[in-house]
């Protein structure tokens, strides 16, 4: 929002002027329209935007960059995550209903624009979005939902379901205030996140609220920047209540890695004893590489505070993460014995190409910016075929 007591500059301007003109005309409009309206010549937004579709996406941002604003600082004084979610939910609607041609721009013009996600302006929706996630974050550490919500997933179903609201509200004309609909829409969603038929499953112990609240922070702002206050805020406990449970922060972070490892464990012995070896090395592999795409968090700490970490290895975590890995060499073994493996494989050789490949795949998909989910999942169908294929006698 543009200040009243500061002197507005001529890029301020041309961003004002240039959401009232887009949000009527859309991509209809014209540049002279513009620096008309913002009373500057051509050449001057030329000065600060590349070209008419540069100036559309820092538009449709700029917007988005004072609703940020504005709903953060509605939101402060709220503290049930519930409600918190009510009110985003109502605020995205109604904002919708008094500025039907600002969401026109953005849902018709921007997102049917593969140059749009990749444009600097791109990063105020990344905020936008970032606050549902801090919000069921927080509805999770306290308790209020079951942590065991994906909240990629319910992110996805929160923003489609208000998007699809906004567009048959415009197009198809379906209703004429779209901010009436919030509570048959809480009616849907809030079931997903507090599990209404399982009310007991919604109550994290404290230890458990600190590791989850720990996975989050240290992945997001790096072992050496997160400070045990950063954890007990997000967990709601007090600072000293943390080390009732943990020693320090080297023991909270291996602790976190411990737990993960740990859960895995579980889940791979389940798994049927009598599927064959092939299957059961497919499953592994799958599994773990399925593991780092659902739990991004965990990846980044698992590479680089875990196996690319020389004090890993002498952590709490580092016999629980040696039966993970080790849980290959039977498979193996029965794989070798009933012929459907080669009989010569060096089972730790094979665990270290695994181990390998998967964590030098994941550094990628963390580092390089455009590797989209399904650009991971075939990837991740090829190592598995190239893992599998090292081992067979086909």
């Amino acid at each position: 929002m543009i200040s009243t007591t500061e002197p507005v500059t001529k890029k301020e301007k041309i961003l004002k002027t240039a959401v009232e003109i887009f949000c009527k005309k859309g991509k209809k409009s014209t540049i002279a329209e513009i620096g008309a309206g913002a009373e500057v010549t051509d050449s001057i937004i030329y000065h600060y935007f590349k070209n008419k579709e540069d100036l559309l996406f820092h538009a449709a941002g700029e917007q988005l960059k004072e609703m940020t604003a504005l709903v953060i600082d509605q939101l402060k004084d709220i503290h049930d995550p519930v409600d918190k979610i009510r009110k985003f939910a109502w605020y995205q609607l109604y904002f919708h209903d008094i500025n039907p041609h600002y969401t026109n721009l953005t849902v018709f013009e921007c997102r049917t624009n593969k140059s749009f996600f990749d444009h600097e302006a791109f990063q105020y929706f990344r905020d936008w979005t970032r606050i549902l996630k801090d919000i069921v974050t927080d509805g999770i550490c306290s308790g209020v939902f079951h942590p065991s919500v994906d909240i990629p997933i319910f992110r996805d179903a929160f923003f489609g379901l208000l998007d699809m609201e906004s567009i048959h509200s415009l197009a198809a004309f379906e209703t004429e205030n779209v901010q009436n609909d919030v509570d048959d829409i809480l009616y849907l969603l809030l079931p997903v996140l507090t599990n209404y038929f399982c009310p007991k499953a919604n109550q994290l112990t404290k230890s458990e609220r600190i590791l989850f609240a720990a996975e989050t922070i240290f992945a997001e702002k790096g072992y050496d920047s997160t400070t045990m206050i950063d954890i007990s805020l997000m967990a709601k406990v007090a600072e000293g209540t943390i080390y009732e449970y943990f020693k320090n922060k080297d023991d909270l972070l291996f602790s976190t890695l411990q737990h993960r490892i740990r859960k895995n464990n579980i889940v791979l012995s389940d798994v049927t004893s009598n599927q064959n070896p092939f299957s059961r090395l497919r499953f592994f592999i799958q599994n773990h590489l399925f593991h780092f795409i659902d739990h991004p968090e965990f990846m980044k700490i698992f590479l680089f505070d875990g196996i690319f970490n020389r004090k890993f290895y002498k952590s709490k975590a580092a016999p629980d993460f040696i039966k993970y890995v080790e849980t290959l060499y039977p498979i193996l073994d029965e794989g070798k014995k009933d012929g459907s493996f080669k009989p010569d494989i060096n089972n730790r050789v094979f665990k270290n190409i695994f181990l390998g490949l998967t964590s030098h795949m994941a550094l990628r998909w963390h580092h390089k910016t455009g590797i989209t989910e399904p650009i991971k999942f075939q990837e991740m169908k090829k190592a598995i075929q190239m893992l599998l294929r090292a081992v067979t006698n086909e």
